[in-house]
């Protein structure tokens, strides 16, 4: 399976590598003291107008836990399928909460 989608990118990164090399390459020009001045300006701006809300852990784990509970069903599921297997309601909802709770801690960590 995996084979099969590594020859269905093979084309399209051939004819992005092709496409690549001739694209024209524009050369650096020196920047006035009145860009440079225009683009510290902008930059402050920006960084005055950007909000960043805090973290909420809870919401952040409960998003984290439901996006791998779900995840985990589907890759047990894949793999059963893959392996010319069967998995019951059972080891597809244990295999969801392991997936949920992995999910979890990753989100909780990532949460600043």
């Amino acid at each position: 399976m995996l084979r099969k989608t590594v020859k269905r990118f093979n084309l399209p990164f051939v004819i992005l590598m092709l496409l690549s090399m001739f694209v024209e390459v524009t050369r650096a020009q020196s920047i006035t003291i009145a860009d440079e001045t225009i683009r510290a300006g902008l930059a402050a701006a920006a960084q005055r107008t950007r909000y960043q809300k805090p973290c909420d852990p809870k919401r952040r784990a409960l998003a984290g836990a439901a996006i791998g509970f779900v995840m985990g069903m589907i890759v047990v599921r894949r793999a059963a399928e893959a392996n010319d297997g069967t998995v019951g309601a059972k080891g597809t909802l244990g295999a969801g909460g392991y997936g949920a709770a992995i999910g979890a801690v990753v989100a909780l960590k990532t949460c600043r």
